[in-house]
């Protein structure tokens, strides 16, 4: 694939995860002060796209949505229900 073309779609592909990351700057969910559906709509992509094979290289600095992730996934019912193992 053309070079080109890889870092525009790396660019397109990591805007909404800067949105996101931006704002969990000073939250811990994404609406609220609890788990609400803006977290449930979100954490299957996000679990997801943060345990695929990549070389860490190939993504951007997000600890933010690292935190959240980690907070996130350890509720019971998200655990059991949204964070399905890859295949």
């Amino acid at each position: 694939m053309n070079n080109n073309i890889d870092s525009s779609l790396e660019i397109e592909t990591h805007k909404p995860f800067k949105v996101l990351e931006n704002h969990l700057e000073n939250r811990e969910y994404v609406a609220g002060n609890s788990i609400s559906i803006g977290d449930i709509a979100i954490i299957p992509m996000l679990h997801r796209y943060i345990n695929l094979p990549l070389d860490e290289s190939n993504r951007f600095d997000m600890p933010n949505i690292r935190r959240w992730y980690a907070n996130v996934s350890k509720h019971p019912s998200i655990n059991k229900y949204m964070i399905v193992e890859l295949s």
